[in-house]
Formats: C-alpha cells, sequence, structure tokens
C-alpha cells in the first residue's frame, strides 16, 4: 500500500489575508474533508480551484494546491495527470528558491511513489531516495515524513523481490510511527499493511493477519468502516484467509473490498480490476473455474485499459496492492 505524504493543511492557519487567501483556504480545506470521506472526485474540484485562484502566481499556495490535485488524481487512477501535476509542483517550489527544503522533499517522495507503482522503478528509487536524503538533512531523525519516505523506499524493494532490506525498513519506520502524532496513525496502517504482505510472502500467515486486522482497525477508526482506503488492506487480508483455507472469511472480505472500490472508485479502476483479479484466483483456487475465467477476463481489460489511458505498461502490483 502506497504512501503519499499529505501537505495540505500546514499552512493554512498561517494564511489568512485577502480575499483569494481567504477563498484558497476553504477550498483547501473542503478539499481535505472530500478526501477523508473518500469522495475523491469532489476534492479534485476543490483543489482544482484552489490552483486556479493561484495559477500565475509562484509560491506556497500554489504548490500545495498541486500537490493536493495530483494526489487526488492519483487516487482516482489518472497517473498521468497525477505525474504532471507533481512535476509543476516541483518546478513551483524550485522557482520559489525551495529546492532544499521538506515541502520539495514532500512533492519528490510523492512522485517517487508514483512512478514506482507505475514500472518505472529505478527512476521512482532514485527520487525517493533524493528526497529521503533531504529529510534527513533538514528534520529530525524520528520525524514520520522519513517514515513515509522509508515505507515509500520498502514497498520499491518490496516488488524487486528485496524482501529482508524491505522489511528491515518497513521496522524501523513502524518504530518511528508508533512513537508519533496522531497524524501519523495512517501512515503506521499503511507501513504495517506492508510488513503484512512481506510476512505472507515468507509464509509468515498469521503474523500477516495480525499486522493486516491492525491496520485495518487503525485506518476504520480514523475514517469508519466506509473508505476506500481500507480496499488494498481489506484485499490482502482476503488474500491471506484464503491462503490458510478460510474460505467463507476470504469470501466476505474479497466481497467488502470490491463493493467498497466500487462504490468509492468505480469498476473502470484499476485498483477495483486489480482485486477482482485476486479474487478470481481465490475463486479458480476454490473449483469455481467458470466465475473466475469471467473476472479475470474483466479485470484484465480494464487493467489494459487503465495502461492505456495513462502511457504505461500493464504493472499493477496485484499482490502488494500498493497504493496505496
Amino acid at each position: 500500500m502506497r504512501s503519499i505524504i499529505v501537505t495540505g493543511a500546514l499552512l493554512c492557519a498561517a494564511l489568512w489575508g485577502s480575499g483569494n487567501e481567504e477563498q484558497w483556504v476553504r477550498l483547501m480545506q473542503e478539499g481535505a474533508a472530500h478526501e477523508k470521506a473518500g469522495q475523491y472526485a469532489a476534492a479534485a474540484a476543490s483543489y482544482h480551484e484552489a490552483v486556479r485562484l493561484f495559477d500565475h502566481a509562484a509560491g506556497t499556495h500554489l504548490a500545495l494546491a498541486l500537490n493536493s490535485l495530483a494526489r487526488t488524481n492519483d487516487e482516482l487512477g489518472r497517473f498521468s495527470e497525477a505525474e504532471r501535476l507533481y512535476r509543476r509542483a516541483l518546478l513551483v517550489v524550485e522557482n520559489a528558491g525551495e529546492h532544499e527544503s521538506p515541502r520539495y522533499a514532500i512533492v519528490l517522495g510523492n512522485l517517487g511513489s508514483l512512478l514506482v507503482e507505475n514500472g518505472q522503478v529505478a527512476t521512482g528509487m532514485e527520487l525517493l531516495r533524493e528526497a529521503r536524503a533531504m529529510h534527513v538533512r533538514l528534520l529530525p531523525a524520528d520525524d514520520p515524513k522519513i517514515a513515509a519516505i522509508d515505507n515509500g523506499l520498502a514497498e520499491a524493494l518490496l516488488g524487486a523481490g528485496k524482501y529482508r532490506e524491505s522489511e528491515r525498513m518497513l521496522n524501523e519506520a513502524v518504530a518511528i510511527l508508533e512513537k508519533g502524532p496522531a497524524e501519523a496513525q495512517r501512515e503506521l496502517a499503511i507501513t504495517l499493511s506492508n510488513l503484512a504482505v512481506i510476512k505472507r510472502q515468507q509464509g509468515q500467515l498469521r503474523d500477516s493477519e495480525r499486522l493486516l486486522i491492525r491496520s485495518l482497525e487503525i485506518l476504520e477508526s480514523e475514517l469508519g468502516p466506509q473508505h476506500p482506503l481500507l480496499v488494498r488492506g481489506l484485499n490482502n487480508l482476503a488474500t491471506v484467509y484464503g491462503a490458510i483455507h478460510r474460505r467463507d472469511q476470504a469470501e466476505s472480505t474479497f466481497q467488502r473490498a470490491l463493493a467498497l472500490a466500487e462504490k468509492y472508485l468505480g469498476t473502470d479502476h484499476p485498483t477495483y480490476a486489480a482485486v477482482q483479479l485476486n479474487y478470481a484466483d481465490f475463486l479458480r483456487a476454490s473449483g469455481r473455474k467458470a466465475e473466475a475465467k469471467t473476472l479475470e477476463m474483466q479485470s484484465k481489460s480494464v487493467l489494459l485499459d487503465s495502461a492505456r489511458r495513462n502511457g504505461v505498461g500493464l504493472t499493477v502490483d496485484v499482490s502488494t496492492l500498493r497504493a496505496k
């Protein structure tokens, strides 16, 4: 589950002033509220208006709005547009003379994570390492932003099959986030879910189940039981249930993941299709081959369409369903 570091509200309290600034703050807060409710299209609309307000200016307002708009486009599966917006945000921050700043590192890390998920692993990891090095220079060693970057790097290492190094980074991130502020809990949940994927692939299924249940409990406590951020963790938990032959729980958990994905993301979203593909694997293993074949054809068609729209290869990782 991919980390995306949020910057949206960091400076809101300090930006009240002109009419445009007040309207910008309102739009950013409105977008954040929509995001927390899992209403990504509505959030994107608010952030788009915030960008428009300062579209011809340079500095904090535009950079924060661009990063937030990129983040929601990423959640909506509009990966090429998200990449364009992240790159524009980086240019705005750089032109404002803040190339060496936590703000620049945050956007750089978001871009790096996006590229990793879409198959540009080497480039994405390079950006993540650059973002991490910048955070280390500028922030305390136990800052949750460093843990979030470590989480992103660990996901890339996991995709490359480097489980030991990935597990070490995730454990270090958990140690930081466990002691972090309340706003670090969502990142902790993502980190625990990623660690659970490693445990599953190492055959430690009970440990994987325990970590996933805790991850989902954290997210549900913050966001409620109806939120698209639960989809990936539910997918991973359903996969574990299938591996330990708890088929009724596996099926109900897959169905819950699909229902949430359909409601909040749509049936043409790559995450919905990836969950379908994992569900198809479960059905095939359960002897329901005809159902599995139908779902597999549907999901592969959606994933291929998404790849074409975004100009990337068919690179969705249906094993870890990184985010996210």
